[in-house]
């Protein structure tokens, strides 16, 4: 039954994928390899070639990478999306929604990768950009910073 149930969810997903798809995704993803599975493939197969878009691909990779048992997938996985959407965020520093996703990955990745050197500049440009993004963006933003304990009060509150 459980395969099932994850056979359907991976059809359902990959067959109306979309961005506001891919965005409620992400939310999810990180939490279990069958999530992060269907964002991946979900991620991977959007035609859409926005920044927002191309962001989700790269985060995609990241995700599943969490998850591969193969150490040279992993490590590959993980390498070329953090190349992607750095260059990404560097072609289009502005971008709340990529700042956004890699703020969210860079917090939750193990210390042991190194990947964390922009938080701080990403959480600026995420808050200074809030106010005009996007409702689904503001959303997801505004979920994430209230759920996650990386984030003081004061912060929390500069989103209502």
């Amino acid at each position: 039954m459980h395969s099932f149930i994850s056979f359907l969810s991976i059809f359902l997903f990959v067959f109306f994928t979309d961005l506001a798809s891919v965005r409620s995704g992400f939310a999810t993803a990180h939490t279990n390899k069958t999530n992060a599975e269907v964002f991946f493939k979900q991620s991977s197969d959007l035609k859409d070639d926005s920044v927002s878009a191309l962001a989700y691909k790269a985060a995609g990779k990241m995700i599943q990478s969490k998850f591969e048992t193969d150490r040279k997938n992993k490590k590959e996985y993980f390498k070329s999306g953090a190349l992607a959407l750095n260059a990404l965020i560097d072609k289009n520093p502005k971008h709340v929604e990529a700042r956004f996703i890699r703020l969210v990955i860079q917090q939750n990745t193990p210390a042991i990768l190194k990947y964390n050197s922009n938080i701080d500049d990403d959480k600026k440009v995420v808050f200074a950009g809030f106010a005009t993004a996007d409702l689904d963006v503001k959303k997801a933003i505004r979920n994430y910073v209230a759920s996650s304990k990386k984030f003081s009060k004061q912060e929390v509150n500069n989103l209502k």
